[in-house]
């Protein structure tokens, strides 16, 4: 994990991608693998980004919720998309989330704000 770790600053995003796909790999077997990868959710590019969230989201360990949730309101929709569902995914019983969820509900796209509505009708129930 140190070498991909070490990867995922590398100026090329394609090598910081690559990394990515290498932690998802051996992500059921090494713990350490999502914290590698929540290292770069706050990357400029943005496909590194919603890389990260996506195996974040996988890995559903609530450890990371905190750290996804300022990724709802994220530039790009697709990260924003990505980021709700990571968080269903974790299935929280997590006040917490709903501010978030509150805001996404503004979203101009609208697959954006539906994903939103769907996970604060989860929570609700």
């Amino acid at each position: 994990v140190p070498a991909l770790t070490q990867a995922l600053q590398h100026e090329s995003e394609q090598v910081r991608l690559r990394a990515l796909d290498a932690l998802e790999r051996i992500a059921g077997s090494c713990p350490e693998a999502g914290a590698a990868a929540a290292v770069v959710l706050s990357d400029h590019s943005v496909e590194v980004r919603a890389e990260a969230v996506r195996l974040v989201g996988q890995l559903r360990d609530p450890a990371h919720r905190a750290t996804l949730l300022p990724l709802l309101g994220d530039p790009d929709p697709r990260v924003r998309s990505r980021t709700a569902l990571a968080l269903f995914a974790l299935r929280p019983e997590a006040p917490e989330l709903v501010p978030g969820l509150i805001t996404a509900l503004e979203d101009p796209r609208e697959d954006q704000a539906v994903r939103a509505a769907e996970a604060l009708a989860w929570l609700a129930q």
